[in-house]
């Protein structure tokens, strides 16, 4: 239902005596509180979740930085060797990579990195610019 739809409806009901202006002030004043609440519920959410990754992606770094040591026509299920004893390690070449790849920053990190990097175009309109002058 469209909120015209709700207000024609709303309205419909104040002029049948189905509903009063005080009846219709107090559920949308309810109405608004309960949406701030779960709003200010979601935003702290978010901000401990955006937390939690960060300190995740920091604790995949050596990891990352390690993936990238190894050529890629070294196989996914190798273990590496470590030591002077040569033990095998737990890990797999295959886990590296993925901790590389769970490092790597989301397309939301990266927005607004470079403001005005595309000057007045839209990025459409950049990208559309950019791939003309390769052709």
């Amino acid at each position: 239902m469209t909120p015209e739809n709700m207000t024609n409806l709303a309205m419909d009901a104040i002029e049948n005596g189905q509903l009063t202006h005080a009846d219709l002030k107090a559920y949308l004043s309810e109405l608004f509180n309960a949406c701030l609440d779960d709003y200010d519920a979601y935003v702290r959410e978010l901000a401990t979740l955006r937390a939690q990754r960060d300190t995740m992606r920091e604790a995949l770094e050596p990891f990352a930085k390690e993936a990238a040591n190894w050529a890629n026509f070294v196989s996914d299920d190798e273990r590496p060797l470590i030591g002077k004893n040569v033990t095998v390690a737990e890990f797999t070449i295959g886990d590296l990579r993925a901790a590389l790849a769970a490092a790597a920053p989301d397309w939301e990190d990266l927005k607004g990195k470079a403001p005005n990097a595309t000057g007045d175009l839209s990025s459409e309109a950049f990208v559309r610019e950019l791939r003309d002058d390769w052709i």
